[in-house]
């Protein structure tokens, strides 16, 4: 007979994978402070005159200036830009939607015009 009466913090498979998942989030987390970290101390390390406070550390872009509306769409809403952009504002990579939006309107305009040719 199978325990019914367990509670899902008294299942140890569930409490495993929490577990892995607390893991694994620690890990991103430390490795994007690492990140950040090392971007700002590269930025102090120059004359104030020549710090973008924007760049690259191993190569994962990273951007501190302060984000315009601009910037954000651009990265966030570019239809004809790659799927993954540096981000407007911190370390790593943004989704490009407009990019993800016009893949898919692609892909969905692509059976429609195969079965027009078909019907001919």
């Amino acid at each position: 007979m199978r325990h019914c009466n367990r509670t899902p913090s008294d299942d140890p498979r569930r409490a495993r994978r929490a577990s892995r998942r607390r893991r694994r989030r620690l890990a991103l987390f430390v490795f994007t402070a690492g990140i950040a970290g090392e971007a700002v101390r590269r930025e102090l390390a120059l004359p104030a005159d020549q710090r973008s406070w924007h760049g690259r550390v191993f190569g994962v872009p990273y951007d501190f200036r302060a984000p315009t509306v601009d910037r954000v769409r651009g990265r966030v809403w570019d239809p004809t830009g790659p799927l993954l952009n540096p981000r407007a504002f911190g370390v790593g990579w943004d989704l490009n939607f407009g990019r993800l939006v016009a893949l898919a309107r692609r892909d969905s305009a692509a059976p429609d015009a195969a079965e027009s040719a078909n019907d001919q």
